[in-house]
């Protein structure tokens, strides 16, 4: 046998090993066997939370449905004005602020600024905090929201 014919025997004999082992490790399954579904922990849950986007008939929607208000703007806006629901925790401080005052990891929170930025940016770090049900109001903040007629304060 000459050295091309010999190495062309190995490989096909190589490549029907692999088919072997592939096909009885198939059959070693039960055929009607369903996948098992493994819970995925607190860590996995946080990497795939979405953050939504919602407009401001959805925004009002969430907020009579009972969602959680964060209102992520600086004290000084917040001072100005601010829906009467909300909860006060500027974007800035989020990242290391205690959240006492936020719902179960799995409620709906509603996140709003003035026009938007802060409030997505917020959104990803509840995200990442393991908050799962986390819609931003955009395009839109709070001036939007007072204008329809939600109820609203001013002050601390």
């Amino acid at each position: 046998m000459s050295p091309v014919a010999s190495r062309q025997s190995i490989r096909f004999t190589g490549a029907a090993l692999v088919a072997v082992a592939l096909l009885s490790a198939c059959e070693a399954q039960a055929p009607d066997a369903t996948p098992s579904i493994q819970p995925v922990s607190s860590e996995s849950a946080a990497a795939n939370a979405e953050v939504t986007q919602v407009d401001l008939q959805m925004a009002n929607t969430l907020i009579r449905g009972g969602a959680v208000v964060l209102d992520v703007r600086s004290p000084e806006e917040w001072r100005d004005g601010h829906l009467q629901s909300a909860h006060h925790v500027p974007v800035q401080e989020l990242p290391a602020q205690p959240l006492e005052q936020l719902p179960e990891k799995d409620q709906h929170i509603l996140v709003y600024c003035a026009v938007g930025g802060r409030a997505s940016k917020a959104g990803k770090i509840l995200a990442e905090r393991g908050f799962t049900q986390v819609h931003v109001l955009r395009p839109g903040g709070y001036k939007e929201l007072a204008a329809a007629g939600l109820p609203v304060a001013s002050g601390p």
